[in-house]
């Protein structure tokens, strides 16, 4: 049994997370030696909570390019019981090891919030979107 009732509002707020990885904007100048660090591929779980009650499990694949000392395009690919969702988008930094902004999912059209913390390698991502919130754990491949 599924734990939505319905597929397609769990997969539009999925489809949110993952363009929430996305984009981020933010200040203030990035050592090119720690964002390096973002780059590369990324995969790892986490839940998605509905405004309407419910969650969901999500396991994605992320994979960032450096675009500049402070900017990274990224892919995404995520899976979960209600069918699997691709993505892209961008992330700026917003201090020492967050980065922060806005993403759109066009197969969904879907926009979301999402914040990222780096630590080494591993990652801690939150997304909120009209929808609903989740949170997620990546580490670098």
């Amino acid at each position: 049994m599924r734990p939505f009732a319905n597929p397609l509002t769990s997969a539009r707020l999925i489809a949110a997370f993952v363009f929430g990885v996305g984009l981020m904007f933010g200040t203030g100048p990035l050592p090119s030696a720690k964002a390096a660090g973002l780059s590369g591929t990324w995969s790892g779980s986490g839940v998605m909570r509905l405004n309407s009650g419910g969650s969901e499990r999500v396991r994605c694949r992320v994979k960032y390019f450096r675009q500049s000392s402070t900017t990274f395009s990224m892919d995404a690919r995520c899976a979960s019981g209600a069918g699997r969702l691709t993505q892209s988008g961008s992330l700026v930094k917003t201090s020492a090891s967050k980065y922060q902004g806005t993403v759109f999912n066009a197969q969904h059209g879907i926009s979301a919030t999402v914040y990222v913390t780096l630590r080494g390698r591993r990652q801690s991502v939150y997304i909120t979107s009209a929808g609903g919130t989740g949170s997620f754990a990546l580490r670098k491949r």
